[in-house]
């Protein structure tokens, strides 16, 4: 973001940045993809707090197990 802030510094209080344009429409680009990455890992984040943890075959097992050597205690 530092580096971000130090562009947009330049282009708005230095006089004659080079090709002005043309790094504000690349910043726009970069802007525009990082949106995008944001909205995708937004979207993995609810898929992932929507899936439910159903146990294996073998934790159902193991959970059992635990249940009946509990009971015989």
């Amino acid at each position: 973001m530092r580096f971000w802030a130090s562009l947009e510094h330049q282009i708005k209080y230095k006089k004659n940045v080079d090709h002005a344009e043309r790094v504000i429409a690349r910043l726009k680009e970069c802007a525009d993809e990082i949106a995008h990455v944001d909205e995708t890992m937004q979207d993995i984040r609810m898929e992932m707090d929507n899936i439910k943890e159903d146990p294996t075959d073998v934790e159902t097992l193991y959970e059992k197990l635990k249940k009946i050597d509990i009971n015989f205690m």
